[in-house]
């Protein structure tokens, strides 16, 4: 399989994944469609965007390697972080609205700021810089000056400050679909919004050139 541009995510396990990978209908880890539950709503209009990146946290945004990086300079450094970082307690979970989509965020914590700001100043040598054209079309409006140095410099807008630990679960919703998936998904989610969650691992994950899906290309466990 050819993987167009890579990731580094945090992914869930146990339920919190089993919950979040049939909420958005593909497993990442599987490289595999999962069946959603039947909630009475449109699901490729709530969903459709975020399954294609399976459920999961980033820490570092997709990005194409440069010419003189392979895919194991990746996988070495994820190995080296692995050895070098500690896991992160991060607390309860709990579902919020991010402007107009649904995420599962932690309360507010420095310190995955500064975790995830290392995982991108380290992984910076290997990515392909963005050209005009994607910094242009990639750009937020919210906040062109900042937005397009952070493009230029890391290859995506929410880094460093602007960074914040999520778990997309939708597309953007309508006014008419907000309360209807939010409450569905606060059901969804009742069983895992309680239990403390500790990030415990870095995991390497690929776009399929073809389909544009992502897959989990290896789980490296943060050993400190």
């Amino acid at each position: 399989m050819e993987f167009s541009r890579y990731a580094i995510y945090a992914v869930p396990e146990g339920e919190l994944f089993a919950r979040g990978t049939a909420w958005l209908g593909w497993d990442l880890s599987r490289g595999a469609a999962a069946v959603q539950p039947a909630l009475g709503f449109d699901w490729a209009s709530v969903t459709e965007k975020p399954a294609r990146y399976g459920l999961h946290a980033t820490l570092r945004a997709p990005f194409a390697l440069n010419a003189n990086a392979l895919p194991t300079d990746l996988e070495n450094l994820c190995e080296e972080l692995s050895l070098t970082l500690r896991p992160l307690p991060l607390g309860e979970l709990r579902l919020a609205r991010l402007g107009r989509f649904l995420a599962l965020i932690p309360e507010h914590n420095t310190q995955i700021e500064d975790f995830a700001s290392d995982i991108v100043r380290q992984s910076n040598p290997l990515r392909r810089p963005l050209s005009d054209n994607e910094i242009t079309k990639r750009l937020p409006r919210a906040f062109p000056d900042e937005g397009r140095q952070n493009l230029v410099d890391w290859g995506y807008p929410h880094v460093m400050q602007r960074f914040r630990f999520h778990i997309t679960l939708t597309d953007t919703l309508s006014k008419a679909q907000m309360p209807i998936v939010e409450q569905a998904a606060t059901h969804w989610f009742s069983s895992v919004l309680h239990d403390p969650v500790t990030l415990r691992s870095l995991c390497l994950v690929g776009e399929n050139a073809v389909s544009k899906r992502f897959h989990l290309l290896q789980r490296f466990p943060i050993r400190q």
